[in-house]
Formats: C-alpha cells, structure tokens, sequence
C-alpha cells in the first residue's frame, strides 16, 4: 500500500502576493496603508525608490522625510487580497478609516457612521 500525499497549493512568499492592500510601518508606529494590481514586492521597491529620489509628493516618503523617521520595510504586509479595484478601493478606505495612526488618505471616502461595522469584520 503505497503512502498517498495530499497535494496542496504551493505556499507563495508573503511578499509576492499581487492584487493586495497592504501596510508598511514606520518607527513611530504609524503605518502606511495602500492597494497595488502589482506584486507587493514590487510596490515596496517602488516605494524605496520614491524615498531614495525624494519625491516628496508621495505620503509615505512625505511622512518620513517630514517627521525625520525611518520606514520599517521588514514589517511590510499584505493585509488583504482583491482582484476587483473598486473592492480594492473599498477595502484600503476600510483599513486607513479604522487606523487612527494611519499615514495615507483614501482615495474613495466611507462615511463614520460604517466605523463600527468596518472594526469589526477586520477584526475577524
């Protein structure tokens, strides 16, 4: 009787996840909070190069060279995974309204009243 092995999807390195809202934290306890079609490693990269260059435009490279903080690229996540962007869109606004430290603002806006409700499920 031979052993049967149960086949499993192959487990992805957290940062190779595409279609994500994902977080990077900076030393202040603050988090930047985004939603990228990309690779996450991809975006972080990106995002490097963004504070490398300077471009002040950006939030995160903003919060960093205004505050005289450093970003914690090792606690970068995914925190979810959507492939429709309106939903993306929804999901990132979900996460920033229910961080009070977030660094980004959202680019769709939800209403306070959802507070409550939005805490919850992403506490699940």
């Amino acid at each position: 009787m031979r052993n049967s092995l149960m086949r499993t999807r192959p487990i992805r390195a957290p940062l190779n996840i595409a279609n994500c809202v994902h977080s990077i934290a900076c030393e202040c306890g603050k988090s930047y909070i985004g939603e990228t079609r990309r690779q996450l490693v991809v975006r972080l990269r990106e995002h490097r190069q963004n504070l490398e260059e300077s471009h002040l435009e950006r939030s995160i490279v903003q919060h960093a060279f205004g505050e005289n903080h450093r970003i914690v690229w090792k606690k970068a996540k995914s925190l979810e995974t959507e492939t429709n962007s309106l939903y993306s869109n929804y999901n990132e606004a979900a996460y920033m309204s229910c961080l009070k430290n977030s660094i980004s603002r959202p680019c769709t806006e939800i209403s306070p009243i959802w507070y409550p409700l939005i805490s919850k499920e992403l506490s699940k």
